[in-house]
């Protein structure tokens, strides 16, 4: 066969087929993902957002930098927001991200039974916080060399038991929520999400929507020192009067 034909056949076929299929659209959400931390406001002049996966060593090491950096400026200045993005080659990875909308999602059986009072459909950030942190202080339990002989069952359950214990849940709730399903597929949307944002690694920061990868080594000075920056050449907008009362 003549290579030239042949080359234009093939790159014609790809044209044709080929572009539409490599790659499918990013799915949209049915809400914003992720989950606060600590008090910062959706309007906050400086946004953070990291994405974690629970079984990541570093992951684990930023964390406390991330919670002290928060409690060092006021909502409105600083948000810092979670998601997860659960590594293939940490083996428990994935069902500790799944457990984590679980106990963050907050539907009303949830709500309801735990007797938490929380409201039908909305996200429990706290619930979420605390088993993101109980998930990082057992994370050597969960290590792919402690969990090599168990079936991964037994790692839903143990992570399922660990979840319950840190948020006051019921485990029966937890458990029947985490086999239902409807937070799994949140759990592959916000991997995806991390995908199109073009995550490889955890932790990988974003300030203000822009990859920070030199932030992977920051710590607390050196993160106070650019939100201090950030802050001082964003102007703040001053609150308007609801109402004006005249002489």
């Amino acid at each position: 066969m003549n290579p030239v034909p042949a080359f234009l056949a093939l790159l014609l076929l790809f044209l044709k087929c080929g572009v539409p299929t490599l790659a499918q659209p990013c799915p949209i959400p049915s809400r914003p993902t992720g989950v606060v931390l600590g008090d910062g406001r959706a309007d906050a002049r400086v946004q953070i957002e990291v994405f974690y996966c629970l079984m990541c060593p570093d992951s684990r090491r930023v964390h406390p930098i991330l919670r002290a950096l928060t409690q060092r400026f006021d909502g409105a200045d600083l948000r810092v927001a979670i998601r997860l993005f659960p590594l293939p080659y940490h083996d428990a990875g994935y069902a500790a991200a799944h457990v984590a909308h679980v106990v963050g999602g907050a539907s009303s059986s949830v709500s309801a039974e735990s007797g938490s009072g929380g409201e039908s459909g909305r996200r429990d950030d706290a619930l979420a916080i605390r088993w993101i942190e109980a998930a990082f202080a057992h994370q050597s339990r969960f290590a792919n060399e402690a969990i090599k002989e168990m079936p991964r069952v037994l790692v839903e359950r143990d992570l399922v038991a660990l979840a319950a214990n840190a948020t006051r849940i019921s485990e029966s709730i937890v458990m029947r929520e985490y086999q239902s399903g409807k937070w799994e597929k949140l759990t592959r949307v916000e991997w995806k999400l991390a995908g199109c944002w073009s995550v490889s690694g955890t932790p990988s920061f974003f300030v203000n929507g822009v990859p920070v990868a030199e932030a992977y080594n920051w710590g607390l000075n050196e993160w106070v020192v650019q939100v201090e920056a950030l802050l001082a050449s964003i102007p703040r907008v001053p609150a308007r009067p609801l109402f004006f009362v005249g002489a």
